[in-house]
């Protein structure tokens, strides 16, 4: 029974990754940044914690169908359904936080990229007025260029980690930004997925 669970987990994890696959296309210049909704909120109690291991992902369940360099070294899974980020070394998890990713109107991407600019801290900009979404976001810190102009950040502008919040970037406290900009080096891989 457990060598079938395996399979069927296995088989979907590489049905994913090929359908992401197809999602991809090469990054070009960061161009316009879809930043981060111009709402704000009240502390919602949502706080990052240490990962147990009842919360990190099972690292073997998914690391066969990923591409062969990210089950050693360093590696950041962003998982879309449990808004978390997770940090691995290895195939070990370093470090797992509360995110707030995109949002139905403004999802954020899926597939494998990696940390293509870094950047310690922007003004990001976006939105429409006439659609009421528009932001201007000054000193946004430890931005991380993902895929073309989504990026894992720091937010200063809410603490409602945990939920979806975002124009398709990945929200993290200042603290946990602040660790995962100083971990990473450019070319880090990332993966997003629900």
């Amino acid at each position: 029974m457990l060598k079938l669970r395996i399979r069927w987990v296995l088989g979907l994890c590489a049905l994913l990754c090929a359908f992401n696959a197809l999602l991809i296309v090469p990054v070009a210049d960061a161009g316009s940044v879809p930043g981060e909704p111009a709402t704000w909120s009240e502390p919602d109690g949502a706080d990052a914690v240490e990962p147990t291991d009842a919360d990190l992902p099972e690292v073997t369940a998914f690391l066969p169908a990923l591409a062969p360099d990210f089950a050693t070294g360093k590696w950041i899974d962003v998982n879309l359904s449990r808004q978390r980020i997770t940090a691995y070394y290895n195939g070990r998890a370093m470090r797992s936080v509360l995110v707030s990713t995109g949002t139905w109107r403004h999802p954020t991407v899926v597939g494998r990229f990696r940390v293509y600019r870094k950047v310690h801290s922007q003004t990001m900009s976006g939105g429409s007025r006439a659609a009421g979404d528009y932001y201007r976001l000054p000193g946004v810190p430890h931005v991380m260029y993902f895929y073309s102009g989504y990026a894992i950040h720091g937010t200063y502008w809410h603490h409602n980690f945990g939920r979806r919040m975002s124009h398709g970037c990945v929200n993290l406290t200042l603290a946990d930004a602040d660790w995962f900009y100083s971990w990473s080096p450019i070319g880090t891989p990332v993966i997003t997925h629900y």
